[in-house]
C-alpha cells in the first residue's frame, strides 16, 4: 500500500453501525490512490451523463430519488465530469449527491472493496450556504453502505476535513466550469446582502419551491384555521437585497455538449490532477480504507440532511 497520509479505520461490520472514516489527505493522494484503480473521473464514463443509469466495464452506476414521506425511490439522472466523477443531477447542487438523492454501484460479480473516494466533502459551510439544518456540526457527511447479495455487510460515515476555500477548485478550469454553475434552489449568505439561487426555466428567476412539511403530530394545531397561501415571488419581489441568479445547470450543459470529445475532456483531467499536485487550492479529497478488503457487489452512497450535504464520488480501490 502507498505511503498515504490517512490512518487505518476499523469499520463496524456487525452492528451495521455508522462508523466515523473519513480521513484528512494530501490533495494529490487521491490521484495516486485511484491510479490504476476504478477511477470514476476517467473518459471511459463519458458517456454516463445525462442517463438514469450506465454500465461500463462490468461496473453499473444508477441514479436515484427520493420521493414522498417513505423509502421510495425513482430514476434520476447521472451528473459526471473528469475533475470530481459521478453525483446525481438535481437537488440543491445539480453535479453533487444531495440529500434526498442516492447513487448506487453495482458490480457483475463481487469484487474486494479496499478503499473509497470522494471530493467536494468540506467543513466550514453553514456561513455561506444555509441548508436543511443550520444548528448542525459544520461539516458535510457522506454515508455509503455495502452489500453483497441482499445482505447489508458495512456502514461507514465520511466527515469533510478540508475548510471549504473561497475560491473552488473547479474555477481553475474557466473553460469548462461557470462559477455557482452547479447550484439549485440554495440560499447564500452573505455580510451586506442575501443571494437565492434557483432554476431559471421561464426567465422569470424564481419558481415555487416546497418549504417542507409540517410535523404530523403538530398539524391538528391548525385545525380550522383559516390559511392563506403566499406565492413566494411575491415575497421575493418585497424584499430587498435579494438577488436571483440564473444557475443550475449550465457546468452539466457544458459537460454534455464536449461528452464525444475526449481529448479535451481527458486534457481537463489531467489538468486537475497537476493542479492537484501543485496547487494549493483544496477539492474537498476524502479517502476511506478497511484493512483487509471487504467482498461486495454493490455499494449505495446517501446523504444526510445536515449543514449542507453534498459530494462527488471519485473512484474505488478495488484489491
Amino acid at each position: 500500500m502507498k505511503n498515504f497520509l490517512l490512518a487505518a479505520t476499523t469499520a463496524l461490520t456487525s452492528s451495521l453501525a455508522l462508523s466515523a472514516a473519513a480521513q484528512s489527505v494530501a490533495t494529490q493522494s487521491i490521484d495516486e490512490a485511484l491510479d490504476g484503480q476504478l477511477d470514476f473521473r476517467r473518459t471511459a464514463y463519458a458517456v454516463c451523463i445525462d442517463l438514469p443509469t450506465c454500465e461500463v466495464a462490468g461496473v453499473t452506476v444508477t441514479a436515484e430519488r427520493q420521493i414522498g414521506d417513505g423509502d421510495v425511490w425513482v430514476p434520476a439522472t447521472l451528473y459526471w465530469d473528469p475533475v470530481d466523477g459521478f453525483g446525481v443531477q438535481g437537488g440543491n447542487q445539480n453535479d453533487e449527491i444531495d440529500v434526498d438523492e442516492r447513487l448506487v454501484v453495482e458490480f457483475a460479480s463481487p469484487v474486494q472493496t479496499r478503499g473509497i473516494w470522494l471530493s467536494d466533502v468540506f467543513i466550514s459551510e453553514a456561513g455561506r450556504y444555509q441548508t436543511v439544518n443550520a444548528n448542525a456540526e459544520d461539516a458535510e457527511v457522506a454515508d455509503f453502505e455495502m452489500f453483497r447479495g441482499n445482505a447489508p455487510v458495512l456502514q461507514a460515515r465520511m466527515s469533510g476535513q478540508i475548510d471549504l476555500p473561497r475560491d473552488p477548485f473547479n474555477g481553475l478550469f474557466p473553460e469548462a466550469f461557470v462559477e455557482d454553475g452547479d447550484l439549485l434552489n440554495r440560499l447564500l449568505i452573505g455580510t451586506d446582502d442575501i443571494s437565492i439561487y434557483m432554476p431559471d426555466p421561464d426567465g422569470t428567476g424564481v419558481v415555487t419551491l416546497p418549504l417542507g412539511d409540517i410535523d404530523r403530530e403538530k398539524q391538528a394545531i391548525f385545525a380550522g384555521v383559516e390559511t392563506v397561501d403566499i406565492p413566494i415571488a411575491e415575497l421575493l419581489g418585497g424584499a430587498t437585497n435579494i438577488t436571483v441568479f440564473k444557475a443550475g445547470s449550465e457546468n452539466a450543459a457544458r459537460i454534455l455538449a464536449a461528452r464525444d470529445n475526449l481529448a479535451s475532456l481527458e486534457k481537463l483531467r489531467i489538468d486537475a490532477t497537476n493542479a492537484r499536485r501543485v496547487g494549493s487550492i483544496p477539492n474537498g479529497e476524502i479517502g476511506w480504507y478497511s484493512g483487509n478488503g471487504i467482498a461486495v457487489d454493490r455499494i449505495v452512497f446517501t446523504s444526510e440532511p445536515l449543514t449542507s450535504n453534498d459530494y462527488s464520488i471519485a473512484g474505488i480501490v478495488i484489491q
